[in-house]
């Protein structure tokens, strides 16, 4: 099965970006032979709202004010507008004044976009002095901004900020969207105390950049809209009163609709990967699990009397420090067996899964070794005098460096084969892991040397797994590095193109079913692949052609038809896997874009949820995506409140999430946390800071 979208050839795209971006989209753009309507916000009469009293002369670009009501109302109608993507890019790829490269390559001249007919929402927060967005504990509006982030005075007055100049073709400049949005928007300005003499001076200076931008517009645009600036002249206290739907930090400091990214990450991913056995008396988890025994557990968590943290790089445990911890537990054994109330004891130790430069590789090999012995020696001791000790992995997300580890043991104890280890800790255990191409390697190196270590040593269970020479060998297949698809829920699979053209992996996974986002993966027909899987009815293929990573393509002309092949695929009883080249921008906002609908999620909760379960491969949904998934968003809002029985989306919304287990706190639904586009975009480059340099996704100059 294929989707086709219209897709221009390069060249093509080259000489007449703007009409390849409308023939893309899916809503059909206005006629230039009619006057160029405008989107978004309108004010049928923006004179009706009361102009904020200043010394000199009223003009119709004066700072006007806001009651509380008349806020909700605006923000309200922006957040129930469905805008096509074709307004508002190439723009918001290019800014006001793109580098020459970005503009040839988005608009097709080194000038520019045209600038789009629309009118957006941004919300500045004016606190006390020297306070940011960032230090503010209460009082603060869904989709809040800084005015610092978009003006500075100069010797002639505010001015919208300049971006840096980048030399590169960037679709991702998530740092320069605030930015770039609040050029085309109008701006309310409000501060938790009403209408205080920073409030007011801050809207004004707001007026005077977008007067000074809208008289450099005049020059070089058609007819450009003049943008208003609005300040909302209740206090917070009336905000909470009338429109508590929009209150992200409420005044007592409450958050109601606000996620911290960083923390909400690091949540996500210690729930996800929290301990749990692999094996006897042996757990895999984060720091956050290692109780020890010998301390108080208020969580009444379970605790553990070895620790071994699973570090990238370091030296291995010296073998006196191991002995000095057995002859520790063995008097503390030997003082339990004669009756006596010792102090617990509670060991914790290193252990890398690599060497510093210059190392010999088989130092590490037998160091994992005599470590997957000496774990089993604590965990299930063969002397009867002994106790059994249980014993965490841990590493610092509960799957990087500690997969190869909790690999290894379980090859070891239980004689599995490296791919039976692999399926074992994916589909009995019902555990995600990573392992990289140089962790692969290693493991690969440590199967061979397995059956020689458990007749030197054997376990307590002798007993090795039995070889099925008929099950399929996923290893095997040159496409397979080591890495498996994410699994994102218990039917549905993120990856990338070597997990889709490996058959033999899918049918380990039971895998019947593959999305191809924008890659054929259907040309080689040779044994174990896509293609002879697919003509002997293994799997079925869903390929979605013509659209490529590029920031040009829209996703949102076929995202309905894959969401409802997901759906159907998962009401038969099947696993779907979704893949584009890398896994990390078509394929994932695809993922995401079925999260919101299944899971009943905002866009940000269905974001950081599959972002958090891609594990170590960083998602990058580009900037064109990013929005169109917040179009999607809107959409499901309306659809979630039409009849399931006539709904143009046959899915059941939210219908089956609480089958799976989640995070244990309150996700926010579909059209609970309707962010503005200023507001999203600023999160994610904050929040892909930490991995991206600011060059990566835009950063306005210092002026």
């Amino acid at each position: 099965m294929a989707i086709g979208v219209l897709a221009p050839s390069r060249l093509e795209r080259q000489n007449s970006r703007i009409s390849t971006l409308k023939a893309a989209s899916c809503h059909a753009p206005p006629s230039p032979r009619t006057p160029e309507p405008e989107f978004g916000l309108h004010h049928a009469h923006v004179t009706d709202y009361v102009e904020l009293p200043t010394e000199g002369a009223s003009t119709s670009n004066r700072v006007r004010m806001l009651r509380a009501d008349q806020f909700a109302q605006m923000y309200d109608t922006y957040a129930s507008l469905d805008v096509p993507h074709h307004i508002l890019f190439p723009y918001l790829h290019c800014g006001n004044n793109g580098n020459p490269r970005q503009n040839i390559f988005f608009s097709g001249t080194p000038a520019g976009p045209s600038l789009p007919r629309y009118r957006g929402l941004t919300v500045v927060r004016v606190g006390k002095e020297g306070e940011s967005l960032s230090s503010a504990t209460n009082s603060v509006l869904l989709s809040s901004v800084n005015s610092s982030d978009l003006i500075y005075k100069g010797l002639d007055g505010h001015h919208f900020h300049v971006p840096e100049p980048i030399t590169n073709i960037n679709m991702r400049l998530f740092g320069l969207q605030c930015l770039y949005y609040a050029m085309v928007s109008d701006i309310v300005v409000y501060s938790p105390d009403g209408l205080t003499p920073e409030a007011c001076a801050t809207a004004q200076a707001l007026q005077e950049a977008h007067t000074d931008l809208f008289q450099e517009r005049v020059v070089r645009h058609r007819n450009p809209l003049l943008y208003n600036v609005f300040i909302i002249s209740d206090t917070f206290d009336e905000l909470e009163r009338v429109c508590p739907h929009l209150i992200a930090i409420g005044s007592d400091g409450t958050p109601l609709r606000h996620i911290s990214l960083p923390q909400r990450e690091v949540a996500e991913m210690e729930h996800f990967s929290r301990a749990s056995p692999i094996a006897p008396n042996v757990w895999l988890g984060t720091p956050r699990d290692f109780v020890p025994d010998d301390t108080e557990n208020p969580e009444n968590k379970p605790t553990f009397g070895i620790g071994i943290e699973v570090i990238d790089v370091g030296g291995l445990p010296p073998s006196s420090f191991l002995e000095l911890v057995d002859t520790t537990f063995a008097e503390y054994d030997a003082q339990m067996q004669r009756g006596e109330n010792p102090k617990e004891q509670t060991a914790h130790l290193e252990c890398p899964v690599s060497l510093p430069l210059g190392s010999d590789p088989q130092t590490l090999c037998e160091g994992l070794l005599n470590m997957c012995v000496w774990i089993h020696r604590h965990a299930q001791p063969l002397e009867a005098e002994r106790e059994a000790r249980r014993i965490i992995l841990y590493c610092h997300d509960g799957y990087s460096e500690s997969s190869v580890l909790a690999l290894s043991y379980l090859m070891y104890t239980m004689g599995l084969t490296l791919d039976q280890a692999y399926m074992h800790v994916q589909l009995d255990l019902h555990r995600s892991f990573f392992v990289s191409s140089s962790d692969w390697q290693l493991l690969q190196k440590l199967e061979d040397r397995m059956p020689a270590l458990r007749e030197a040593h054997p376990p307590s269970q002798v007993t090795v797994a039995p070889l099925d020479e008929t099950r399929p060998q996923f290893m095997d297949d040159f496409h397979f590095d080591g890495s498996m698809p994410s699994r994102i829920l218990p039917f549905l699979y993120l990856g990338s193109v070597r997990h889709a053209m490996n058959s033999r992996l899918h049918q380990r996974l039971g895998i019947t079913h593959v999305v191809s986002v924008g890659e054929n993966c259907l040309t080689d027909a040779g044994p174990h692949t896509l293609e002879a899987a697919r003509r002997a009815g293994i799997v079925d293929v869903l390929e979605i052609q013509n659209l490529a990573d590029d920031g040009i393509d829209a996703l949102r002309p076929v995202l309905s038809d894959i969401v409802q092949y997901i759906e159907q695929a998962r009401l038969s009883g099947g696993r779907v896997l979704v893949h584009c080249r890398v896994g990390v921008s078509r394929s994932a906002s695809t993922v995401i874009a079925y999260v919101m609908a299944h899971m009943d999620w905002s866009l940000m909760e269905s974001y950081l949820y599959v972002r958090s379960r891609r594990l170590n491969v960083l998602i990058q949904p580009h900037v064109l995506f990013l929005w169109e998934l917040r179009g999607w968003e809107i959409y499901l809002t309306h659809l979630k409140q039409q009849d399931p029985e006539t709904r143009a989306l046959p899915i059941a919304i939210g219908e089956d999430r609480d089958l799976y287990p989640t995070l244990p706190t309150k996700r926010h639904a579909l059209g609970e946390m309707p962010l503005t586009w200023s507001s999203l975009a600023r999160e994610i480059a904050v929040f892909n800071a930490r991995y991206l340099s600011g060059a990566l996704q835009g950063q306005v100059a210092t002026m």
